[in-house]
């Protein structure tokens, strides 16, 4: 044959060069060829047995294509099964990726394009509430937390997609057609590609077309696509209803009314942004309990918003505004607050109902946090009502008004924050202004009430004071501090109360009525729990002191005992310190019960200081106090004393006292009743009370007793009577009785004295408890001096004589 008619067969170039050329396009054909046709059929598996096992519903793929030139896959036909329902739960009959080299180096998925030709999802709700979808809700649910997915979809397209609804708690289906979706990127990755779509949103909602248009400024220094979002009056509660998780609320009420702009701004790597922009409002806001109680509610609710940047994670708000709020605000019986509870259910209940255990947070790298500044915020019209679970304090607010600017979660930003409001009598007003750093949280500011009622304070110092306020306000003014600790600190106060009238539980009649009271130097330290007081003044104080029958003091009811403070329970309370109290033309009714009948002493004209008082156990106060006691007495004292236990001990200076008050004290015990007579002293005295013991007390000085006149019970005779009796450098002390007198003067002295037979004198049985009082039969009277009745002085000398008259 000839050579022209043989077989020819391909011939390597001899040139190196192109030889290895040669073999490397043949090696990229075959594994072109390799990919085209491997690649579809592990996909398609992939697909199947992924998307079964991850959904719990069989998942099938009709077919899968390849092109390995322009790296695109084509998945055609894919159906989600939703398990014995005819319809199956998500299909379409194309989806078409632009797969990008990128998704090499970023390790994530990253697509040029994605384009999804009429997608159909079946949704649809029992009567019991749930979803068709409900497991896979609380499969996501149990999910532990963990970065945002790392990916980069662009020129993203959905054709003709169908949405039906079948609701069977309304008893109504709903159905989207015709949707045409088109976004030009959704990414959490720093890529870019060309972008070829312009936003768009167009369907028909139960036979009511809609259309959400976009715009494009291809020109611009950056260029940007926007699309515009425009509602008129939502009913948000029709909407809200068909959550997957149902929330601890029920939104009873609301609009929603928006201009808003959704803006894809194109740019380098790394510089794409994806913004929200415009103004939204939500007009009738009604949020109720569980229990149809109302919990917040308002008349509008407006932002102007600057742009919220959602890959950089940005929230600016130009001004937000909340118009006639009304909150329900409840502090619960362990402490926190009821909205401060998370709206929905915590994630390990969901994990608990589906099954799934209980996974602990994910280690790995949180993702940006988010950040949000408003520019300017304002409050008007507001009503706060206020509940306390774990006491009985109930209060509403009314007028509430408040104002911000720069209000920031960046860290180290400030905001200047003021607030206002009135009581719901219209009597009471407070006002405020800080410096806040809301990320800390810390703050520093002012603050000024007026007029606030003291009976409302109540749930707050009844661990501390057991009193009730039965009436009195109070204006207060201080700077306050809020401590990144959360301690919160009070100081420069300055407080006023007008109309204090005070009582002891279940007692009607007041102990302390004041019309008014200045205190300055207030400082408060809750985390120590501590308040001192720098002064107290007032004036025309009534005060009233009784000593119990079972010897404990009424007033040292008043401040409760604890650990620091006396009592044996776990508590160590509030400590209390007032470095100067004083106060002026006041009184003071002072009630002794311990004797028959009761004692009752009237101080008018009381003036009194008292220093460093505190009601920290055994801690000793300094007292000055000038009196008028009953009709002509004077009584001035200086010295320490203390409430817990109860002692005094000073200086005492008397004069004018009437001895018929000491009646009850002494006629008891003897068969003498007094008449008559003057009281004055001068000296040293204390007095304490000790814990299951008698009391114990000590006199050192002079004592005058003057016009002094008694006689005997039996015989209702005079039995002594003098003008005057000094008894100078007394000594007297009880526990164990004591009594020591330097020097004795008498002056117009006269004593009814009868010896008994067995040598006994009547002073001695008449003084004695249980003692016979009457004369014996045989009885001899005593010799009448032979001086005169007159003057007289007695003493230690041996000079000293004696005047008396005896009678039988």
């Amino acid at each position: 044959m000839s050579d022209t008619n043989a077989l020819s067969l391909p011939v390597l170039p001899r040139r190196p060069w192109l030889r290895r050329l040669a073999i490397a396009a043949a090696t990229f054909v075959g594994l072109v060829v390799v990919a085209w046709l491997a690649v579809p059929p592990i996909v398609r598996s992939q697909l199947e047995s992924r998307l079964t096992e991850a959904l719990g519903r069989k998942t099938t793929v009709e077919a899968v294509a390849f092109d390995p030139f322009r790296l695109r896959v084509t998945v055609r036909k894919l159906a989600i099964a939703d398990g014995d329902r005819p319809a199956p739960l998500l299909a379409f009959d194309e989806l078409v990726a632009d797969l990008s080299t990128a998704s090499i180096w970023h390790r994530a998925p990253v697509l040029d394009a994605l384009r999804i030709v009429r997608p159909a999802v079946s949704l649809s709700r029992d009567l019991d509430g749930r979803y068709n979808v409900q497991d896979l809700v609380d499969r996501a649910s149990a999910e532990p937390d963990g970065p945002t997915p790392r990916f980069s979809f662009n020129n993203i397209e959905v054709d003709d997609g169908v949405i039906a609804f079948d609701d069977g708690v309304a008893g109504r289906k709903h159905r989207v057609e015709a949707l045409d979706v088109a976004i030009p990127f959704l990414s959490s990755l720093p890529y870019q590609t060309d972008i070829r779509v312009t936003p768009k949103l167009n369907a028909t909602f139960n036979g009511s077309r809609f259309e959400l248009g976009g715009t494009t400024s291809p020109f611009a220094e950056r260029p940007e696509a926007t699309l515009d979002i425009d509602l008129d009056a939502l009913p948000l509660k029709e909407y809200v209803a068909y959550l997957p998780s149902k929330p601890r609320v029920e939104l009873a009420g609301g609009a929603l009314t928006t201009r808003l702009k959704v803006a894809f701004v194109d740019g380098k790597p790394g510089e794409r942004r994806l913004e929200l922009r415009g103004d939204a409002r939500v007009d009738a806001l009604a949020v109720k309990r569980r229990d149809g109680s109302t919990l917040v509610a308002a008349d509008r609710i407006a932002l102007a918003l600057d742009r919220i940047d959602v890959f950089g994670r940005d929230v600016r708000i130009a001004s937000a505004t909340v118009d006639a709020p009304a909150v329900d605000l409840k502090r619960l019986a362990d402490g926190t607050f009821e909205l401060a509870q998370p709206l929905f259910e915590p994630a390990d209940a969901a994990r608990r109902r589906a099954g799934a255990p209980v996974k602990p947070a994910s280690a790995a790298a949180p993702d940006k946090p988010w950040t949000v500044t408003v520019a300017k915020a304002a409050i008007a019209r507001g009503t706060i009502a206020m509940a306390d679970e774990g006491s009985t304090f109930r209060s509403t607010l009314v007028d509430v008004a408040a104002e911000a600017t720069n209000l920031s979660t960046k860290s180290g930003e400030k905001a200047h924050v003021s607030v206002a409001f009135v009581s719901d009598d219209r009597i009471a007003s407070f006002k405020a202004e800080a410096d806040v750093e809301p990320m800390v949280p810390a703050a520093t500011g002012t603050f000024d009430l007026a007029k606030f009622s003291l009976a409302l304070l109540l749930p707050f110092y009844r661990d501390t004071l057991a009193v009730d306020v039965q009436k009195g306000s109070l204006d207060l003014a201080a700077h306050f501090a809020l401590g990144a600790d959360g301690n919160f600190t009070m100081s420069q106060g300055v407080a006023s109360v007008r109309e204090l009238t005070l009582a002891l539980p279940g007692n009607r009649n007041p102990l302390w009525r004041m019309p008014a009271l200045a205190v300055g130097g207030i400082e408060v330290d809750v985390g120590a729990r501590k308040v001192t007081l720098g002064e107290m003044q007032g004036r025309d104080v009534r005060l009233r002191a009784v000593r119990e029958r079972d010897g404990t003091l009424e007033l040292a009811r008043i401040v409760k005992k604890t650990e620091r403070t006396g009592s044996a329970r776990g508590d160590a309370g509030w400590s209390m310190q007032v470095k100067r109290i004083a106060f002026e033309r006041s009184a003071i009714d002072i009630e002794d019960r311990v004797p028959e009948p009761a004692v009752k002493l009237a101080l008018r004209s009381v003036s009194a200081t008292i220093t460093d008082w505190s009601n920290v156990r055994g801690a000793k106060a300094g007292l000055a106090l000038r009196s008028q006691v009953g009709e002509g007495g004077r009584l001035a004292f200086t010295g320490p004393f203390a409430i817990d236990p109860f002692s005094i001990a000073g200086r005492l200076d008397a004069s004018g006292l009437a001895l018929v008050m000491v009646r009850p004290y002494v006629e008891p015990h003897v068969n003498v009743v007094l008449t008559g007579g003057t009281f004055a002293a001068k000296g040293e005295l204390a007095v304490a009370v000790v814990e299951n013991a008698p009391v114990r007390a000590t006199w050192k000085g002079d004592v005058t007793v003057t016009d002094f006149a008694s006689f005997d019970r039996p015989t209702s005779s005079d039995l002594a009577r003098w003008k005057a009796l000094a008894l100078d450098g007394l000594d007297v002390a009880t526990e164990p009785l004591r009594v020591a007198v330097n020097r004795v003067g008498v002056e117009d002295f006269y004593t009814r004295v009868i010896v008994y037979q067995d040598g006994s004198l009547n002073l001695a049985r008449l003084l004695t408890p249980g003692a016979e009082p009457e004369p014996a039969p045989d009885a001899k009277p005593v010799p009448p001096p032979e001086t005169p009745a007159g003057s007289a002085r007695l003493g230690r000398s041996p000079s000293a004589g004696s005047s008396s008259r005896a009678a039988t």
